[in-house]
């Protein structure tokens, strides 16, 4: 209420946020994907005194990261943010949106405090009921069958690495909403979700989950007391936001669940990284070979070790139809139909052979275009942590073994790996410490060091280590930790 002018004049009060982000969030709800512009629209025409600065922000975008915890940027669209809910989002649709670079890679050797990362603790999350407590190294390799939760692991660091790159952690959990309780199917309601890691320089960084209300925990340095806050506490000022150290650690985050239909996939011109599925493979070589041809050169080196008939890469320029698998709603329109088709311009791959010439990338074998994937991405995203499903996919062993030993050099220039296998042939080329064996069970995935057999130091003298795992399996870790 006011006086202007002699008028006495009603000033409507501005909506909470947790008021204009339910709008946001019902407005993405009924259309799908929708433009950031289009956003703004409705937001001038449903609550029309909403201004970023009333809440201390700068921009849309901001409040976007900030107060609407279910939303995730998921792709661009000329200049444009695609927003979506996370809920309405598969499993590799979210993966890809929070695997999504927040800006510059951070370089080797050249970043924060935080070191490599020492032990992930997960709690009833993914396939992980009962705590999982996983020692990491410069190497680690996960080896176990299929469905035991290996994956998991990797998931559960990415998940919490993408967190730190947001300024609301509820975006990890899919918003308030989707967060109502542990993320385990058959864990108790009483039992917390928990997501944590500790690196080799003491710091520690953890977020744990109940009943939608988000705790973020940060330890400096070993010994030091921790910091905690919880997302509610925002508004009165208290909350420990994620130290510039995580977050410039996060972004040196790469997951890779490589795909060929993916790697195969013509990419738009525009597009400079690969994705953790392998899209963008054409298009980020093409930014290499136009940007820095020296470290193009480096990728395709470093394919030639792992299949010698490699020759040379290059990247044809052509028009291409996307299908539109979604509408989008931009400028207060439908842009395209499901179903329907767009327009554009795109690269596609070829290689050389040796003694064969140059050959569509779809010929090639499986694990030729794996390895052109990951040295693409090593290269082109320059990871200081790396997150790869499936290492030995495709490969034959002599590549398998070759792959091995250029991991470890790249871990010996100051990067991190963590890796899932099912290959003995794999884990012989590491060394035994390298390797930790993951079993499911009716409490989730038990994990341990292959070197925590009791057996270990009688055969290590005259067995590598995926023989050594060949013989003994899994199930001894359902022995007591002592008679280990």
């Amino acid at each position: 209420m006011g006086r202007y002018g002699g008028v006495e004049v009603v000033v409507p009060q501005p909506r909470s946020p947790d008021e204009v982000a339910n709008a946001i969030e019902e407005h993405l709800r009924g259309l799908g994907r929708v433009s950031e512009a289009n956003l703004g629209h409705m937001l001038r025409r449903v609550v029309p005194e909403f201004r970023p600065g009333l809440y201390g922000l700068r921009t849309l975008r901001e409040f976007l990261d900030v107060h609407v915890g279910g939303a995730l940027p998921v792709d661009q669209l000329g200049g444009d943010t695609i927003w979506a809910l996370a809920a309405q989002l598969d499993d590799r649709q979210l993966t890809r949106a929070l695997a999504a670079p927040s800006g510059q890679p951070v370089a080797v050797g050249e970043g924060p405090a935080v070191g490599r990362l020492a032990e992930l603790r997960v709690s009833a999350w993914r396939a992980a009921r009962d705590e999982v407590r996983l020692p990491l190294g410069g190497l680690t390799a996960l080896v176990g069958a299929n469905g035991v939760g290996k994956s998991t692991l990797l998931l559960s660091l990415h998940e919490l690495m993408a967190a730190c790159r947001f300024s609301n952690p509820l975006k990890v959990f899919g918003g308030a909403a989707a967060a109502a309780g542990p993320r385990h199917r058959s864990a108790p309601p009483a039992l917390l979700s928990a997501l944590s890691v500790r690196s080799d320089t003491g710091q520690a960084l953890g977020l744990t989950l109940r009943e939608g209300e988000v705790t973020v925990e940060l330890r400096a340095a070993a010994g030091d007391a921790p910091r905690s806050s919880t997302w509610a506490e925002r508004a009165a000022g208290d909350w420990a936001v994620f130290s510039p150290a995580w977050r410039a650690f996060a972004d040196g985050v790469l997951l890779l669940r490589l795909n060929p239909e993916a790697l195969l996939e013509p990419a738009p011109v525009e597009k400079t990284t690969v994705d953790d599925d392998g899209f963008g493979l054409a298009s980020a070589l093409a930014h290499l070979a136009n940007t820095d041809p020296a470290v193009r050169d480096e990728v395709i080196a470093a394919v030639q070790q792992i299949n010698p008939q490699v020759e040379a890469v290059r990247q044809i320029v052509h028009q291409v139809v996307h299908p539109v698998a979604h509408p989008v709603f931009a400028q207060g329109a439908r842009i395209g139909a499901e179903g329907g088709a767009a327009p554009g311009v795109a690269y596609r791959l070829e290689v050389k052979l040796r003694g064969v010439g140059w050959l569509p990338a779809r010929m090639l074998s499986e694990g030729t275009l794996l390895a052109l994937g990951v040295h693409t991405a090593l290269r082109g995203n320059k990871p200081r942590l790396l997150l790869l499903d499936d290492i030995d996919r495709g490969l034959h062993p002599r590549a398998q073994r070759e792959l091995a030993a250029q991991l470890r050099q790249w871990v010996d220039g100051g990067a991190q790996v963590l890796t899932t296998t099912h290959s003995p042939i794999m884990l012989d080329a590491l060394s035994p410490e390298s390797v930790v064996v993951v079993r499911g069970g009716s409490a989730g995935a038990q994990v341990a060091r292959l070197t925590d057999h009791p057996e270990w130091s009688a055969w290590s003298g005259s067995m590598r280590p995926g023989e050594f795992w060949t013989w003994v399996g899994e199930d001894w870790l359902d022995l007591p930790a002592a008679a280990r």
